[in-house]
């Protein structure tokens, strides 16, 4: 029987998925405080291209050629929810798009919601949860490896639009239309060229809310710049924050996408119910 989490602790889990994909080698800078959304400055500036953005970032993280001396990587933290609530979290993703959020959340228990490469699903205890819709859709796009350096293969188009500042910082704001039908914006540091921030809609509760990500408290792991600290914003100045203390390059934990037999069995019931639909 497929049954939902409790709401609070789905809402996290959601959380998880919505940023994991910007917790890849990313910009090593002070980013802005929480709240603070970017500014658009009166100063006129010539636009790059943005296919000349995100090889700057590309080149500044150490490229496809670091990334791909590894296998997989390992993140573990904590989370800090907007609402109080708090969890230990475990990132996990394999190559190439293999990827598992792990939640321990005290008093509630263990939520895994993992994406093998072909599907997705949320377990907590006994009770799994196929995901689906736009939700799946962040959990896919989390689960690229490589995040930004594999831009090519990320997005359909991209477009400077403008420049703007966070923090005081000057930043290009790039339009983007990833290939899963996605939309938002990516921030990119003029001084150095790096990724440092992006805005979107995420796949949160019940619906699709507004999010504002920034990367802070930067640190080199394995000659890989990665942030060990990710803070969003939601409506209404909801902070939540991602606080990571080990980057692991060297331990497999492939086991996380093994199915458990419960979800073999929700998977060949729906393709039952798909044949008979279609007699």
């Amino acid at each position: 029987m497929i049954s939902r989490p409790n709401p609070s602790s789905q809402r996290l889990v959601s959380f998880a998925c919505a940023i994991a994909a910007m917790a890849l080698p990313a910009a090593a800078q002070d980013a802005q405080d929480p709240g603070t959304q970017p500014s658009t400055p009166t100063v006129a500036v010539t636009l790059p291209e943005a296919t000349i953005l995100f090889e700057r970032h590309s080149e500044a993280v150490g490229g496809m050629e670091a990334l791909d001396a590894f296998d997989s990587r390992l993140l573990t933290g904590s989370f800090k929810g907007a609402d109080g609530m708090s969890a230990f979290v475990t990132m996990y993703y394999e190559k190439p798009e293999r990827f598992a959020v792990i939640l321990e959340i005290p008093g509630m228990g263990t939520i895994n919601t993992v994406y093998d490469g072909d599907i997705g699903w949320r377990q907590a205890g006994s009770n799994i949860q196929i995901v689906e819709g736009a939700e799946l859709v962040d959990l896919i796009e989390s689960a690229d490896y490589y995040g930004e350096v594999n831009w090519k293969s990320r997005y359909r188009t991209i477009r400077t639009v403008e420049v703007g500042a966070i923090e005081g910082v000057q930043t290009f704001r790039v339009a983007y239309d990833s290939v899963l039908g996605k939309r938002g914006f990516h921030f990119f540091n003029n001084d150095t060229g790096l990724f440092v921030g992006t805005q979107t809609t995420a796949a949160l509760g019940e619906g699709q809310q507004a999010i504002f990500v920034q990367f802070k408290d930067f640190e080199e792991h394995d000659g890989i710049l990665m942030p060990m600290r990710i803070i969003q914003q939601l409506p209404g100045n909801k902070v939540s924050t991602f606080t990571f203390n080990s980057v692991d390059h060297e331990t497999k934990r492939s086991e996380l996408f093994d199915r458990p037999a419960e979800l073999e069995r929700l998977l060949e019931v729906r393709k039952d119910s798909a044949g008979a639909s279609d007699e």
